[in-house]
């Protein structure tokens, strides 16, 4: 007799209707938005120069290139050596099943490629699990150093019972560098079962740094015609802060919605809402536009790959870190 199928848990479908609400309630708003902004939302478009678009599709490709990084590096703690073609092919493609309704099939998609990969899912989910947490946990630290000065800067109520200035703020951004390195170790130990080295944190730390920057970056191009170049750190701050809350918003695809929000609540006080929206909305639309041309990128050079005859080539054991 064949068994039947798992039904769905009460926790999947609540997920699952979650998720349906939230991109309807989205929909909603944007579909008012736009008919009652319509003008300034054409102007916006229109000031929107090739220059920003471009700037912010190449910023976001750069940024997922680190990411990749980021994920051969992590498998490299396991013992296990990825070509960078092959650590990109493999970030990309599960990073695309993000926006796939039901809220799992990122992860899914991460655990099949690393089973194709020979990689038992124990070691996948602890790899995979140690990749988020660097992303969510420096995404939020370097993002609020960052900010920071900016933050103290303002005439905001709260701020008004600390001191500004630039000492407050080093001290601020060096308290928060410190926990930041911290908290890394202690996620590395965790998922891994082992301390990790100092080259490894610092390989790491370099990584998070390039990510917040470019990924930031790609949300000052759209609004560049409103925030300087001496802006920029508020824009990474500010990113990095909602990228970090959006990551974490089970009801969110890709945060969409929630890292919207989070970016106009950061920029409040230096830059007109309708400004921010617009501008955290265009980030969105062009990081999208980013993410398919990565993608099809990749398929593309994977088809060639293996039309010129190519095996794929599963990584190699390796016994040390890699020289870089």
């Amino acid at each position: 007799m064949n068994e039947a199928a798992p039904s769905p848990t009460v926790a999947g479908r609540a997920r699952v209707a979650a998720r349906a609400i939230w991109l309807v309630l989205i929909a909603v708003f944007v579909i008012r938005y736009l008919g009652d902004n319509w003008d300034e939302t054409s102007d916006y478009l229109d000031e929107l120069a090739l220059w920003m678009a471009v700037g912010t599709i190449v910023a976001v490709n750069v940024g997922k290139f680190l990411v990749a990084e980021q994920v051969r590096w992590s498998l490299l703690e396991t013992g296990r050596r990825f070509s960078v073609a092959r650590a990109f092919w493999i970030y990309t493609v599960s990073d695309a099943a993000k926006y796939v309704p039901g809220g799992v099939w990122g992860v899914m998609a991460r655990i099949q490629l690393y089973r194709d990969e020979a990689i038992p899912v124990r070691d996948s989910a602890r790899v995979f699990g140690l990749e988020k947490f660097w992303l969510v946990w420096s995404g939020l630290l370097s993002g609020i150093a960052f900010a920071l000065p900016s933050l103290l800067s303002r005439a905001d109520a709260r701020w008004d019972a600390v001191p500004a200035g630039a000492t407050t703020s080093t001290l601020g951004i060096v308290a928060l560098a410190a926990i930041w390195v911290a908290g890394m170790w202690i996620g590395h130990r965790v998922a891994l079962g082992r301390n990790p080295s100092p080259r490894t944190l610092a390989v790491t730390a370099a990584h998070q740094l390039g990510i917040a920057f470019l990924l930031g970056l790609s949300l000052w191009f759209p609004l560049s015609t409103i925030l300087d170049a001496g802006d920029i750190p508020l824009a990474i701050g500010a990113f990095g802060v909602a990228r970090s809350i959006g990551y974490v918003a089970f009801f969110a695809p890709a945060g969409i919605g929630v890292r919207e929000a989070m970016v106009v609540w950061m920029l409040r006080g230096t830059v007109d809402t309708d400004d921010a929206i617009l501008g955290a909305a265009a980030n969105r639309a062009l990081t999208t536009v980013a993410e398919a041309i990565g993608l099809a990128l990749v398929l593309v050079a994977m088809r060639r790959h293996r039309a010129a005859g190519h095996e794929q080539v599963s990584p190699t054991s390796v016994g040390e870190e890699p020289s870089r």
